[in-house]
Parts: structure tokens; C-alpha cells; sequence
């Protein structure tokens, strides 16, 4: 006679659906790279050597541009991070509680607070990178 496992695995389906946890996980690194692809044609256009003719016109206003890039992609990463915070607390995370409780409620699936947990580390992390690679154009002098 086997013993029965100390966790039964719940087959219900998951608390929260894959779209969430994927923009959770994905939304923040997708919004910081997004941020270097368009902001480092925009420095590269506006430090464009003035003896050279340029096909387009000068952009005068660079920090407006940045400024706005960067706002833009801050607002997803937050979002994602958001999102993954709450599909956190859905799936009956709790930061700091012990796992003894989940003997007698039905866990969720390990794979929705897998994909949470990486959600919340991804999307805080590219906050910051966020943060740091608009603020070192901003307060740099970008053609030097």
C-alpha cells in the first residue's frame, strides 16, 4: 500500500488564463527593448554631422522624443507589473507565508505562480533599466 502524496495536485483549470501571464512576463522586456530601438536611431539622427546632408529633417526637440519613448515603455513595464502582481495573488500567492497551508486548500498549478513570480522579477527588473537608459540620455550630452 503506497502512501497518498502530501499535495494533491488540483486539475481544475488555472485562476488566471495565459494572456496575463505571458504580458506578465513578457511585457517589460518587450517595452525596454522597444525603448533602445527607438531611441537609439532618434540620438543617432540628431547627432548627425552637419556638414552632411540629411534626407530628413533635424530633430530639434530629442529629449521631448525621449522623454516620450521612455514614459511610453515605463507605462507597459508598470502594466506587466501590475498584472503579473495580480495573477500572483490570484493563483493564492502570498509573499513570506509558508507552503503548509496549501495541504488543506487545492493549490493551484505551480506553472501560474511559476510564470507570476517570473513576471513580477522580469518586469521590476526592466523598470529600472527603464529608468537608468532614459535617464543616462537625458541628463548626458548624447553626441560626445
Amino acid at each position: 500500500m503506497t502512501a497518498p502524496p502530501l499535495v494533491a495536485e488540483d486539475r481544475r483549470g488555472a485562476p488566471v488564463g495565459l494572456g496575463p501571464l505571458w504580458f506578465g512576463v513578457l511585457g517589460g522586456p518587450v517595452a525596454w527593448t522597444l525603448q533602445l530601438l527607438v531611441d537609439y536611431p532618434l540620438v543617432a539622427h540628431y547627432c548627425f554631422p552637419d556638414a552632411a546632408k540629411r534626407i530628413v529633417p533635424t530633430i530639434d526637440s530629442l529629449h521631448l522624443l525621449v522623454i516620450i519613448v521612455s514614459a511610453l515603455a515605463l507605462a507597459v513595464a508598470i502594466a506587466a507589473l501590475l498584472t503579473a502582481l495580480r495573477s500572483w495573488r490570484v493563483a493564492g500567492g502570498e509573499f513570506g507565508s509558508a507552503r503548509v497551508d496549501l495541504v488543506e486548500a487545492a493549490a493551484p498549478p505551480g506553472r501560474v505562480r511559476f510564470m507570476a513570480l517570473g513576471g513580477i522579477l522580469a518586469s521590476g527588473l526592466t523598470i529600472f533599466g527603464i529608468l537608468i537608459h532614459a535617464g543616462f540620455i537625458l541628463t548626458l550630452a548624447p553626441c560626445r
